[in-house]
């Protein structure tokens, strides 16, 4: 009986091994456990990441109105998650055939924020910038008596940027800028075009 037992157990065993599957039944019977992976379960608890461009680059340039009659825009941008980085120029300036004309001017670097690259895009930066200009003086209804030029000062320049972007290289939207100096301060729109890589 030893024996039989001993020669019999190896198939016992194996036939018992391929009843009872890895996920063992519950107590009281009922379907299967699931085994669990905690790791499994805590990415199953949480949103998962969006993929897409987390990275873009565009120019934009433009014409508009501004503090003095006309205004002009152009900037260079660098988004990376939601932060922003700009290097524009910006300028405002009289409408003059005959005669010298007011006109004032920067060149800044902004830091901002922006919304993820889409379809329709919005972005907002402010930083430091240097500022030139020159106005005219005297005269009356006359001619200027004389020009006098701002020296150049550091002024606190703003940006803001709605695009519309149909495509993932254009964009058309409007370039609000302002500049906030002891000098003359000045402010002005333009309606703008945007290329590069924009999602």
């Amino acid at each position: 009986m030893t024996r039989l037992l001993s020669s019999r157990l190896p198939v016992l065993l194996l036939l018992l091994t391929a009843a009872t599957p890895s996920g063992a039944v519950g107590q009281g019977g009922g379907a299967p456990a699931v085994e669990a992976n905690p790791s499994t379960a805590l990415r199953a608890g949480l949103p998962q990441p969006v993929q897409g461009r987390t990275q873009s680059f565009w120019i934009n340039a433009g014409v508009g109105v501004g503090t003095l009659d006309l205004a002009a825009a152009a900037s260079a941008s660098y988004q990376f998650g939601s932060s922003l980085l700009s290097v524009r120029t910006a300028a405002t300036g009289e409408f003059e055939l005959l005669g010298p004309a007011d006109e004032l001017w920067d060149v800044g670097l902004l830091y901002g924020r922006a919304t993820p690259p889409g379809t329709f895009h919005a972005a907002l930066g402010a930083g430091v910038a240097l500022v030139r200009g020159t106005l005219r003086g005297g005269g009356g209804f006359g001619p200027p008596e004389r020009e006098e030029r701002i020296p150049t000062t550091v002024g606190l320049p703003v940006e803001l940027q709605l695009f519309w972007r149909p495509t993932t290289i254009l964009g058309l939207g409007i370039y609000g800028f302002a500049n906030a100096n002891r000098e003359q301060s000045f402010a002005g729109a333009a309606l703008s075009v945007q290329l590069g890589s924009l999602r």
